[in-house]
């Protein structure tokens, strides 16, 4: 079953689970880019969920952009 997620989300992504908690995150040089791939797994994942009955906490998800400067 969560196979089926990694395999949607596509390649150059990183991904850890544990317990109920996950991450998923990707590295680039273009920020902008970057953002863009990460909001578009995250769609996949929000629609991954709700095909299995699986609901998000949105307060307890963050999405954050780590930069050299």
């Amino acid at each position: 079953m969560i196979n089926d997620l990694f395999e949607e989300v596509g390649s150059g992504f990183g991904f850890s689970l544990y317990a109920d908690d996950g991450a998923l995150w990707k590295r680039g040089k273009n920020v902008r880019y970057v953002v863009k791939q990460l909001q578009r797994a995250l769609g996949v994942v929000e629609r991954w969920s709700a095909l299995w009955g699986l609901r998000i906490s949105t307060a307890k998800t963050k999405f954050v952009v780590f930069g050299r400067r």
